[in-house]
């Protein structure tokens, strides 16, 4: 009896394969160097040539794209700028990350600055931009992280069905 229902189900999930969305997030690192140079890296996912119009800023104009040394892998986008020791302070600045209002995607962002101190914030669509605030330690956004894998999986038809086709497979209660 679990046979035919596998198999029909298979057949019914042929066409949702196509369905399948990029959920993999951007990144960007901002790392303070001993010298107090920043090096500032940006990392975004791509598919084949093409990638999600995302345009990462900062609020003391570091990242302009003219001063980018960029790469690229299979699968990503990188860019880095090297910012010299005479910059303005890093917090209280502002990151925005233009075109993401558009997408489904979050971005991930690591500062780490020169007694070790790191910092991580999840900037997500609803609000594509985030305040740094180095001057306090903050826990990572593990609660944030849960929320992104719980919705990741409700929202995704293909998914619902994967979880649904693991109890099938189950035999045993």
């Amino acid at each position: 009896m679990k046979k035919p229902v596998l198999n029909i189900l298979l057949v019914l999930m042929l066409p949702i394969v196509t369905w399948a969305h990029e959920i993999r997030p951007g990144y960007l690192e901002i790392k303070e160097n001993a010298d107090h140079s920043l090096q500032i890296t940006w990392k975004q996912p791509l598919m084949g040539e093409y990638g999600l119009p995302l345009h990462p800023s900062i609020s003391s104009e570091w990242m302009i794209d003219s001063l980018a040394a960029a790469s690229y892998t299979e699968s990503y986008l990188i860019k880095r700028w090297k910012i010299p020791a005479n910059h303005i302070s890093l917090d209280k600045q502002t990151i925005n990350i233009g075109g993401l209002e558009k997408t489904i995607t979050d971005v991930l962002v690591q500062v780490t600055i020169l007694n070790n101190a790191s910092f991580t914030y999840l900037i997500k669509p609803v609000q594509p931009f985030v305040q740094l605030n180095l001057s306090k330690p903050q826990p990572p956004p593990v609660w944030q992280y849960i929320q992104l894998g719980i919705y990741h999986i409700w929202t995704g038809f293909d998914h619902l069905l994967f979880v649904l086709g693991l109890l099938l497979l189950v035999t045993k209660r």
